[in-house]
């Protein structure tokens, strides 16, 4: 007797998501063909030493978001059209990447990529054994990233910078 599938959900934050409650949007536009996803956000602060051989200080660094998803091969021809008129040039048209969770109970959560552009794309192949079809790998380089509606640094407006 063959054993039964096991099914994972969606897991964001270590809190586990059915798959009705995921919604991911490009540009309005919603794609239910992504299978996971993930994007962080990384601080490095700089370091002030003047003539010391010590560390003086730091600077309040270089902040890097990242964006990365795999998607079902048809699904993403869909997406990069898009992104981009008849797809020509999709890697150089920035784009809204939204992420929604919702539970009934729970408030959602919303993350958005801001100015999102995918920088590689890699073809996974299906696999006939367990009629999976084929996906594709996709990374992104991404402006801004905002978690539920939050952003992991504090940017100076105009007001604050004299302007």
């Amino acid at each position: 007797m063959a054993k039964p599938q096991t099914i994972l959900y969606p897991e964001v934050a270590r809190h586990e998501f059915g798959f009705q409650s995921a919604e991911i949007r490009v540009n309005n536009k919603v794609f239910r063909g992504i299978t996971e996803y993930a994007f962080g956000s990384t601080l490095e602060p700089g370091q002030v030493r003047g003539t010391s051989p010590r560390k003086l200080g730091r600077t309040r660094g270089i902040l890097t978001d990242t964006l990365s998803f795999t998607i079902q091969k048809r699904e993403y021809e869909n997406l990069r059209r898009t992104v981009a008129p008849n797809g020509l040039g999709y890697m150089e048209f920035p784009f809204l990447f939204q992420a929604q969770m919702y539970e009934v109970g729970h408030t959602p959560i919303t993350d958005e990529c801001i100015g999102v552009r995918i920088t590689g794309d890699e073809e996974l192949p299906g696999n006939a054994e367990s009629a999976e079809s084929a996906k594709v790998r996709v990374t992104c380089d991404v402006m801004i990233l905002i978690r539920s509606g939050e952003d992991p640094a504090i940017v100076p407006g105009p007001s604050q910078i004299g302007v």
